[in-house]
């Protein structure tokens, strides 16, 4: 990214978002070449400088009820950047990166189930680790970390339906690692 056009933007006072936009990259790009050129952006969106927020700084609050544009008056929370955002917002981006994740494994898995080709809800797909002592995770409790970390663990495994990995649990069925 180029120093000067990504000074003029921040001086132009120009949000993340917006710098992100600008140059066709995602936020944590932006973050990524603020850092290194140890710039700030100068923007305050009105909600971070609403009497709300302001009287919420001033008390040393990490939660307070503010409006939300999607849910209406609700709860906010700091976040680690120290801005308020709305607590249901932030559970409905968590979910939507681990359904984003989720389907990008299953798609490096090839899709569908191993043994019958089941392919319709991704909701009812499962990794099943072929062999138990290698296992170091739980591919559904771990969504939260980085894919890299849960691609290693789904190379030990072959994707299954709920049907069918319940039948491979019960031993009734075998898989194998492909």
């Amino acid at each position: 990214m180029n120093r000067l056009e990504l000074q003029i933007a921040v001086d132009a006072g120009r949000s993340i978002a917006q710098l992100a936009e600008r140059f066709e990259c995602s936020k944590g790009s932006v973050r990524y070449w603020l850092a290194k050129y140890e710039m700030k952006t100068h923007h305050r969106s009105g909600r971070d400088s609403s009497p709300g927020v302001l009287a919420a700084r001033a008390a040393g609050l990490t939660s307070t009820v503010l409006r939300c544009s999607t849910h209406g008056v609700t709860d906010f929370v700091l976040d680690t950047q120290g801005y308020f955002r709305c607590r249901a917002c932030r559970a409905a981006a968590v979910a939507e990166r681990r359904r984003r994740v989720k389907r990008t494994l299953i798609d490096e898995a090839g899709g569908r189930c191993q043994l019958c080709g089941y392919d319709r809800y991704q909701g009812a797909l499962a990794f099943h680790h072929v062999d138990p002592e290698t296992k170091v995770m739980t591919i559904a409790t771990g969504i939260t970390l980085a894919i890299e970390t849960l691609r290693a663990e789904t190379q030990k495994c072959v994707l299954l339906c709920h049907n069918c990995h319940a039948e491979v649990e019960a031993g009734v069925r075998q898989v194998s690692l492909q």
